[in-house]
C-alpha cells in the first residue's frame, strides 16, 4: 500500500512539474535560482543576501555549471553570453 501511495504522489509530481513554464508564477523559485546564477555570473561563492539557505545555492550552482559545460561541449551553446541569452529566451530547462 505504501508503494502505491508513493508511486501515486511520484506520479503526480511528473503530471505537474512544467506547470506554467516558460513563465514564473512563483517568486521564490526565481530568486533561488537568480542568486545561484549570479554567484555563477560574478565567480564569487558568496551569495549577494542571505534570505535563503545557503546549501541550496552552492547545490544549484553546481548543477548550473554542469548543464553549462554538458550544453558547451554538446554544442547548441557557444559561451557564456549564449548561454545567458538562452536562459532569458526559455528558462524552463534551468527549472526543471
Amino acid at each position: 500500500m505504501l508503494t502505491l501511495i508513493i508511486l501515486a504522489g511520484l506520479g503526480l509530481r511528473c503530471w505537474g512539474i512544467g506547470y506554467g513554464l516558460p513563465h514564473i508564477y512563483f517568486t521564490d523559485e526565481a530568486a533561488v535560482i537568480n542568486q545561484a546564477l549570479s554567484m555563477g555570473y560574478t565567480h564569487s561563492l558568496k551569495p549577494s543576501n542571505f534570505n535563503y539557505p545557503t546549501g541550496l545555492q552552492y547545490v544549484l550552482g553546481f548543477f548550473f555549471a554542469a548543464f553549462y559545460l554538458l550544453s558547451l561541449f554538446l554544442g547548441p551553446i557557444q559561451s557564456a553570453h549564449d548561454f545567458a541569452i538562452s536562459i532569458l529566451r526559455d528558462p524552463s530547462p534551468v527549472y526543471l
